[in-house]
């Protein structure tokens, strides 16, 4: 999946290597050192409440998504209908061109039939001199052959004519399709527009699902949904997705974030950890871009670089003075000074304080990024609920 992780993964230029540079340093991050203001976003909700903005977070996400993609198609539309336009001009002429020839090739015919009765009648009751005889005749057979050469013409023009009205008729309509697609497209986007706006007011309502705050499932309810679904973990060096989970609520809570919703990310991310031995849970590093994922020395070192990434996105405060843990080596730096540079100067700092913001360039390019990674946490919460 590609990602738009711009600052702390503009990986491909090798920030997540042994060594590397400092984040902030790869990527013209800020390296003033002022301090935003802004409180950070992390609501507190009881379990139904959390539910119900998850919901209506997934229903918004989805409507945005579906907004992207008409907004995209009509774009497309408008660019063919352009082209569809030039096509059926260009047909216009050319059969308006040869409807042109085709007249000009009939009026010479016509003129010809003109010529050929007068010389054909000055034969007809004429005394006439042997050698003028010859000459009317001679001009006779010339307007004959010329007259065939005409006909002939006007044939082929015709043929050639019938064909350009068939090609200009068949490019008519696919311009009165394109139109037809764009009044429906525009109606459709008209009503995404006013569905969006009617969601994101329920959102705000609601708060939203904020990235930070304490996780509201255990490490055993996540330990057991994940058993629910059937999928089996492929984790390093004999990590357990109990031991897992323990690392996604302890982790979390250092950083101040919600680490079950974490941990919903991380299924998104490795596909249920089908593929997650190099201790990358999030994505980190994946983007179209880049030189590749980074490892992570253990799991509780990726564990710890996704929430403080997330961290980083959610809060605008946010300096290592009140991360709970140093600043994860391989994500920000080995030189502890450097990743102290590197966290605290991170250019995307307080940018995404909502889960429902993710996506559209933020975290991930998928503009349904945060339904996917919402619909997952949201099974999570039902499981929870079920099991009492």
């Amino acid at each position: 999946m590609p990602r738009f992780l711009t600052s702390v993964v503009a990986l491909g230029v090798g920030v997540l290597t042994l060594g590397a540079a400092p984040v902030a340093a790869q990527i013209g991050a800020p390296t003033g050192s002022s301090t935003p203001t802004t409180e950070p976003t992390r609501a507190t909700f009881t379990p139904d409440a959390l539910a119900q903005a998850v919901q209506v977070a997934i229903a918004y996400t989805i409507v945005n998504a579906q907004l992207t993609t008409a907004t995209r198609e009509m774009t497309d539309i408008q660019s063919r209908l352009a082209d569809a336009n030039q096509a059926y001009a260009t047909s216009d002429q050319q059969y308006s061109e040869i409807g042109n020839q085709i007249d000009a090739a009939r009026y010479r015919l016509r003129g010809r039939a003109v010529a050929s009765y007068k010389n054909h009648s000055e034969l007809i009751g004429s005394e006439l001199e042997i050698q003028h005889v010859q000459s009317v005749q001679a001009g006779t057979q010339y307007v004959k052959d010329a007259a065939t050469a005409d006909l002939h013409a006007i044939q082929q023009l015709s043929r050639r004519a019938a064909q350009l009205k068939a090609i200009r008729d068949e490019r008519a309509q696919a311009v009165r399709d394109l139109q037809a697609q764009q009044v429906s497209l525009n109606t459709e986007r008209d009503q995404l527009s006013a569905q969006a706006a009617g969601d994101e007011t329920q959102v705000e309502s609601l708060g939203g699902v904020p990235v930070m705050g304490e996780s509201q499932l255990s490490s055993q309810q996540m330990a057991a949904w994940f058993r629910s679904t059937g999928q089996a973990a492929h984790l390093s060096d004999g990590t357990t997705i109990d031991h897992l989970t323990a690392l996604y609520v302890d982790e979390g809570s250092a950083a101040t974030i919600r680490g079950d919703i974490a941990f919903a990310q991380a299924i998104i991310e490795t596909g249920s950890f089908g593929h997650a031995t190099d201790n990358n849970y999030a994505g980190i590093g994946a983007c179209d871009s880049c030189n590749g994922e980074p490892a992570f020395p253990s799991p509780r070192d990726g564990v710890r670089a996704q929430v403080q990434l997330l961290r980083s996105y959610a809060d605008p405060t946010s300096t290592t003075a009140n991360l709970g843990n140093p600043p994860d080596p391989t994500l920000f730096g080995h030189d502890p000074a450097v990743a102290v540079r590197s966290f605290n100067n991170f250019s995307l700092k307080g940018k995404v304080p909502l889960w429902n913001q993710m996506g559209h360039g933020n975290w991930a390019t998928d503009p349904n990024y945060a339904g996917k990674v919402l619909k997952v946490y949201l099974r999570m919460l039902t499981f929870a609920k079920q099991q009492g």
